[in-house]
């Protein structure tokens, strides 16, 4: 990347090759109009680090040293396992430059140019770290510039990572909420649908781009939800796994292993021809019916004055009921009582149907319910 030419250079600049200190200069990984950031080699340990530093006559600025120092100084209050370390400063003999920990993995400007994507479990586990780092720096008051693409690093087992960002000065709550907005949106492109999880990632996504209620959520919550989520699918683990069996010889296990695969084949075969089961897919439901002012029949026949209003054209199904739930299992209890009815019985403590588990099974598989059929178009019942 070629410098900007308006600066002329000093010999105390920094460049590829030379040796400043402990550090061998790499590569040139970025500049702007005062600073540059260089791949280097700290010697005595041969470690990989990111050296930042003013260049060109931006040295010679009293106020821009002094502010480019302070702002190393409050990198170097950060500490937290998930944001990148100071390293060293180093402010004489004309040169002033910090060195950085070098994060491992891409950028997640690298990996949404590649077409990354990220299944649920470990999106949501990268939302998790990244709202426990954002939370700490918030809990130590410390200001930070805006995220950007190039700012977050996931290494090749989808591990999380976060560029010291901290600056002097006092947290601005609006690039808080312009960050979780603009993570939100990037992570719905990149998150893997139609697996296990992807509606509950998927809502938490939504949560962070459009806030609830109007109200941005703050980074404790985002992290509490999205620690929500690893726990349900954790439990979904534990439920699924096979029972451990007692050790047999192998002879017997070769044995059962081709009597049970020979019968899993002709019961199979059995089952699809002598049971096919028909499953309708869910349709996609016009909206609402807006009712106009005016006299309308009430109970009974009798004239009723309304105002204008609008109702769903079609009773709630049971697709749309279970991607209700699924919105539920994502949010907070307290959240949760936001959709509760005023004359809710406090022994409810839940949105679940009753006998919803079967409810829905049948629905699903082309099964029937209480000897009726029913699928996902179906008016959910039990509420």
């Amino acid at each position: 990347m070629p410098i900007d030419q308006e600066h002329n250079p000093t010999p105390n600049d920094i460049k590829t090759g030379i040796q400043v200190g402990d550090y061998l200069i790499g590569e040139l990984i970025s500049h702007d109009t005062h600073t540059m950031s260089w791949h280097a080699t700290q010697v005595s340990v041969q470690r990989e680090v990111v050296i930042c530093n003013l260049y060109g006559q931006s040295l010679e600025n009293a106020e821009l040293t002094k502010s480019f120092m302070a702002d190393v100084r409050a990198k170097a209050t950060v500490d937290h396992p998930l944001i990148s370390s100071v390293l060293e400063a180093i402010h004489n003999n004309g040169q002033c430059f910090f060195a950085r920990e070098k994060l491992n993995g891409q950028t997640l400007q690298a990996h949404y140019e590649g077409g990354l994507s990220i299944p649920p479990l470990q999106l949501t586990r990268i939302i998790r770290s990244i709202a426990d780092a954002q939370k700490s720096l918030e809990t130590q008051n410390i200001a930070t510039l805006p995220l950007g693409l190039e700012d977050l690093v996931i290494d090749d087992k989808l591990h999380c990572r976060l560029v010291n960002m901290a600056v002097d000065g006092k947290p601005n709550p609006h690039a808080s909420t312009s960050d979780k907005q603009l993570l939100g949106k990037l992570f719905q492109n990149l998150l893997v649908p139609n697996q296990p999880g992807s509606t509950r990632s998927a809502s938490l996504l939504d949560f962070m781009v459009n806030g609830h209620q109007g109200e941005p959520l703050s980074w404790e919550k985002i992290g509490e939800l999205a620690e929500g989520i690893e726990r349900q699918f954790a439990e979904q683990r534990e439920r699924i796994q096979p029972p451990k069996q007692q050790p047999t010889s192998g002879t017997m296990i070769t044995k059962i292993v081709i009597e049970v695969a020979l019968l899993g084949i002709i019961s199979g075969i059995i089952s699809f021809f002598s049971n096919r089961k028909v499953v309708n897919p869910e349709r996609q439901l016009t909206g609402l019916v807006e009712i106009p002012n005016g006299k309308h029949k009430g109970p009974m026949g009798t004239p009723v004055k309304l105002t204008k209003f609008s109702i769903s054209a079609h009773e709630v199904t049971i697709g749309q009921y279970a991607k209700f739930l699924q919105a539920m299992s994502v949010i907070s209890e307290e959240q949760r009582r936001v959709y509760q009815h005023d004359e809710q019985p406090a022994t409810k403590t839940d949105y679940i149907p009753h006998d919803w588990e079967n409810l829905y099974r049948a629905a699903t598989t082309g099964e029937t319910w209480n000897g009726l059929p029913v699928d996902l178009n179906y008016p959910v019942v039990g509420v």
